[in-house]
């Protein structure tokens, strides 16, 4: 055999084999990125849907919070039913840890009377609820 005819067959196949191979590294990589990005979508998401929730539960705790200041003003059910319901809406996205720190905050509203209680809920709020809160929803 004629080492031109070998040398032409031996470069066919390699070129052959390195577009090839460059094809299937370049789409491994393209798997990879968009995977990244699709991960990286799917926090964000979270993340928003979370704030979303949190800054609803404020601005209920806030109502109440100008409520507890004027002592003439009285929480209404659907006030409560409201603040209830953003609660529950939270209360799974929460860790074991930070619960009973939730749980002092929303007994605080719904027992107005009592103000040592008031007192342990709006510190339990601003000590442990609010500092929660703005870093699970800080964005990456």
């Amino acid at each position: 055999m004629n080492w031109s005819l070998i040398l032409s067959f031996a470069l066919a196949f390699v070129s052959v084999f390195t577009a090839s191979l460059t094809t299937w590294l370049n789409n491994k990589h393209i798997y990879k990125m968009r995977k990244l990005d699709l991960t990286h979508e799917l926090i964000k998401n979270d993340k928003l849907h979370k704030r979303e929730l949190f800054e609803s539960l404020l601005l209920s705790l806030g109502k109440f919070g100008v409520m507890y200041e004027d002592e003439k003003t009285f929480i209404k059910n659907e006030d409560l039913v409201e603040i209830s319901e953003r609660y529950l809406l939270v209360l799974p996205y929460l860790p074991k840890d930070i619960i009973d720190q939730f749980k002092i905050v929303f007994e605080s509203v719904v027992n107005k009377e009592e103000s040592t209680e008031f007192k342990q809920g709006r510190d339990a709020l601003f000590n442990h609820v609010i500092p929660f809160i703005r870093e699970e929803t800080k964005l990456p």
